[in-house]
């Protein structure tokens, strides 16, 4: 990591990504106590997490907007546009005005899932391809750590001096954010419309993509699996704290900064791991970990428990990392916008549903069935992708040169597409 800090255009990149980040966390969970402050409704405030939520419909469409123009201008624009938005909310001062809360909030989910695609893509532009492993690792670790007093900072602040001003100090770091991110160069591929290429064809090109390249495919299809679970968590960690260990919901707080502690080691780990183990022998590992660690939520003793957690935030790390990686080796820079988009778009409708599904599920099941479920969906899930003998194929290879498809290649019998290879 010291090396790659001495290239400026990644330090400023970085500065601007835990900038915008610690916005973010800093944000959503006030926004979400200001409107119960001024409703009183738990169901309102509920309502802002999916007021966010539904930005991430909008993905495969961004994605081919971060093909289509310079991404670090993308990513300055929309943080100088999300800035101005919520200067807004200094004009709410009733539960009448909660209607801009919300408005404001899906705004700013399309904001997050504008700039994802974006971000992915801009980074191969300023890392040599052979440390990407490194640097996505280590953004994994330095948003874990934000995750884990930022969100406390934002209702600290609430308390303070409300949400009009929690709103007017998260826009000054919007702006800081973009101000850093001006002096950054890069060398960004731009693809052009193909002409007669229909719109629909564009936006789902990332699904094409990740279809056609068999490693990516397993390892999406792995993903898009194992969320289908995940979202359980959702419900699943009050009830192993309040009837599992029989502690007040309040012991939620330290559960979870033990599993941020998880993320941060995780993040630095998998990062070297990446050298010399294929992306997708990562991804099944993590998921046989999470699967196996997850069975010990069933144990009602509270070191169990933490164990559990903190080995859960070691292996989620691996999922979102690899992944990433993978997407940045095997993809060509200028259809990456799309891919990533296709990606998280697929890893996010699978969590949300799961999520839905688990809230009503835990009225009508005890939460050591839910318990069970998951762990044999995240061991499934890693068994099929550990089946696959591509992923295997991976270890120990120099991928950096080879894995990326060539600029330009095209598919035959196609003017759009880039012929990628069915796996290695």
């Amino acid at each position: 990591m010291p090396a790659i800090l001495k290239e400026k255009n990644f330090r400023l990149f970085l500065v601007g990504d835990l900038l915008a980040n610690f916005a973010d966390f800093a944000l959503w969970l006030a926004m979400a106590v200001w409107v119960k402050t001024l409703t009183g409704s738990t169901a309102a405030a509920g309502l802002v997490m999916f007021s966010f939520a539904l930005g991430g419909l909008f993905l495969p469409l961004f994605g081919v907007l971060a093909d289509r123009f310079p991404r670090k201008r993308m990513l300055i624009t929309a943080h100088l546009l999300i800035a101005l938005l919520l200067l807004t909310l200094v004009m709410v001062d009733s539960k009448d005005d909660v209607w801009m809360i919300y408005g404001v909030i899906f705004v700013y989910g399309l904001y997050g899932a504008f700039t994802a695609p974006a971000q992915a893509a801009l980074l191969p532009s300023l890392v040599p391809r052979e440390e990407l492993s490194i640097v996505n690792g280590i953004r994994q670790s330095l948003h874990g750590a934000l995750r884990l007093f930022t969100p406390a900072i934002g209702v600290g602040a609430f308390a303070l001096i409300g949400g009009p001003g929690v709103s007017a100090a998260v826009s000054c770091v919007f702006v800081i954010s973009a101000l850093v991110l001006l002096p950054v160069k890069t060398e960004e591929t731009v693809a052009e419309r193909p002409t007669g290429e229909s719109w629909w064809a564009e936006v789902s090109g990332g699904v094409r993509l990740l279809a056609r390249t068999a490693a990516l495919r397993q390892i999406v299809t792995a993903l898009g699996i194992a969320m289908l679970a995940l979202g359980f968590f959702e419900v699943i960690g009050i009830e192993v704290v309040t009837k599992g260990l029989g502690q007040e919901a309040s012991h939620l707080g330290f559960i979870g900064a033990t599993q941020g502690v998880g993320t941060i080691a995780g993040g630095i780990t998998v990062g070297v791991l990446l050298r010399r183990l294929g992306e997708g022998l990562i991804v099944s590992a993590g998921l046989l970990a999470g699967g196996l660690a997850t069975l010990l939520l069933l144990i009602p003793s509270y070191p169990a428990v933490l164990f559990a957690v903190f080995v859960l935030g070691v292996a989620f790390p691996a999922l979102a990392t690899s992944a990433t990686t993978a997407l940045q080796r095997q993809v060509p820079n200028s259809h990456l916008g799309r891919a990533f988009a296709a990606f998280e778009f697929i890893a996010t409708v699978p969590q949300t549903v799961s999520m839905a599904m688990g809230a009503l599920l835990i009225s009508l099941v005890d939460y050591r069935v839910l318990v069970v479920v998951v762990s044999v969906v995240l061991c499934g899930a890693a068994l099929y992708l550990a089946s696959h003998s591509g992923q295997w194929a991976l270890v120990g290879r120099e991928r950096d040169e080879d894995a990326v498809v060539e600029e330009g290649a095209r598919e035959p019998g196609s003017d759009s597409s880039p012929a990628l290879p069915e796996g290695r």
